[in-house]
């Protein structure tokens, strides 16, 4: 799911046990590398909801979250912040999808 706008990100995430989101823009080149990456993750893990936010739309969600480079990915357990990775990392990345999936079940 990409959102491109501040409207219902946080009903999402209050809504949903365990969400991904990576926050990009389109000017990001480390970003669109990283985009094929994560839905390979997203493919293989139905236990995450995976979301894409362009930080240049949703902006006060963006500076709500502390968002200050991309691409920068926080995982939410249960409407919190659960943990996040700073830079294209995709070991951590990974890292962080396996302990958000194995936390709670």
């Amino acid at each position: 799911m990409i959102i491109r706008n501040d409207d219902n990100i946080h009903e999402l995430i209050n809504s949903t046990p365990r969400v991904v989101v990576q926050f990009s823009a389109s000017w990001c080149y480390p970003c669109r590398l990283l985009k094929p990456k994560l839905e390979e993750i997203e493919n293989s893990n139905s236990a995450v909801t995976f979301v894409y936010v362009d930080i240049e739309g949703a902006q006060e969600f963006a500076k709500a979250s502390g968002i200050m480079s991309v691409p920068t990915v926080i995982g939410y357990l249960n409407g919190s912040k659960f943990d996040r990775v700073d830079g294209a990392n995709e070991a951590a990345i990974r890292d962080l999808v396996q302990r958000l999936t194995e936390t709670g079940q």
